[in-house]
Formats: structure tokens, sequence, C-alpha cells
């Protein structure tokens, strides 16, 4: 699973880190909301993407999906509900 953030101001999703996923089912991921210099007053949309999924869609998502890239749709995979982060 990985989670994309979208800054309001823009049309591109930036792949972050592969989620960490628990026993339990739970799972986490670490995710960038503009710099420390930028984009902290920004509001995001935030969205998880599915990878566990049968041998087509997991290779399409390899293709896709590559951590510290950006992709200007959603791909073609489940997704969760989209999210807005508000910034401060």
């Amino acid at each position: 699973m990985f989670v994309l953030v979208r800054p309001m101001t823009s049309e591109h999703w930036w792949v972050q880190q592969q989620a960490t996923r628990a026993p339990s089912g739970a799972w986490w991921c670490e995710a960038n909301f503009g710099t420390a210099k930028e984009g902290t007053l920004d509001d995001y949309l935030v969205v998880a993407v599915a990878t566990r999924m049968p041998v087509f869609f997991r290779s399409l998502s390899q293709t896709m999906l590559k951590q510290n890239s950006s992709v200007k749709q959603l791909p073609p995979m489940p997704c969760s509900d989209v999210y807005v982060v508000r910034g401060r």
C-alpha cells in the first residue's frame, strides 16, 4: 500500500513511502506535506492505494508508483476515500 499526497494547488500526486503493516492489519507510513520553507500553510489531499492484489495489478502498480515520484492521476487500483489535511 502506498499513500499519495497532493497539494490542493497542484495537479500532481506525490508518492510517499510504502506503508508498513502490523499483524493486526493496521498500517502506517510517514508522509511529507511540503518542506520546512514551503507548503506548511497549504491544504492537501491524501489517499491510500492498495498494491496487494492479482499479478496484473501488482505489475501495473510497480510501474506507476515509485516513492518520491509523482503521477497526474490516481492509478486504476483500489483506493481509500480521499481525505483533506488542512494547513496550519
